[in-house]
């Protein structure tokens, strides 16, 4: 998305202690590209980027083996119940529409991060 929107995400992520770094791509394209390149563990996006769209974006993302659990969250203006289905048809875990309401964005991002720690800790369970 914009540049003024990634800093309103960044911001509101970062307010977790358990998120570190955050990563941005400028297009569909690029995210598909840094996707290939490192595993992440939560991917934002919206529906309308330049390029590639964030429902093709999302359904090639999918197809990794590497993605097929990761929460993918749509964080879009698209509003329409036909909007929310293609996102959960292309693979979103989850459909945010701006503006962000922040009190439900923060317990969405604090519900996925519990989530990834228990999968890792049910997944390696030597590890704390």
């Amino acid at each position: 998305d914009n540049l003024s929107f990634q800093k309103l995400l960044a911001m509101s992520l970062s307010m977790n202690p358990k998120i570190g770094m955050i990563d941005f791509a400028d297009s569909g394209e690029s995210a598909i590209k840094k996707a290939k390149m490192k595993i992440y563990d939560i991917i934002f996006m919206d529906a309308m980027m330049p390029g590639i769209d964030g429902y093709i974006t999302c359904s090639i993302i999918r197809k990794n083996k590497e993605y097929k659990q990761t929460p993918i969250i749509m964080v879009t203006g698209l509003d329409s119940p036909m909007d929310e289905a293609k996102a959960i048809l292309a693979g979103t875990s989850s459909y945010v529409t701006k503006p962000i309401q922040q009190l439900p964005f923060k317990e969405l991002i604090d519900r996925e991060v519990a989530l990834l720690e228990y999968k890792k800790t049910k997944d390696n369970p030597t590890q704390h």
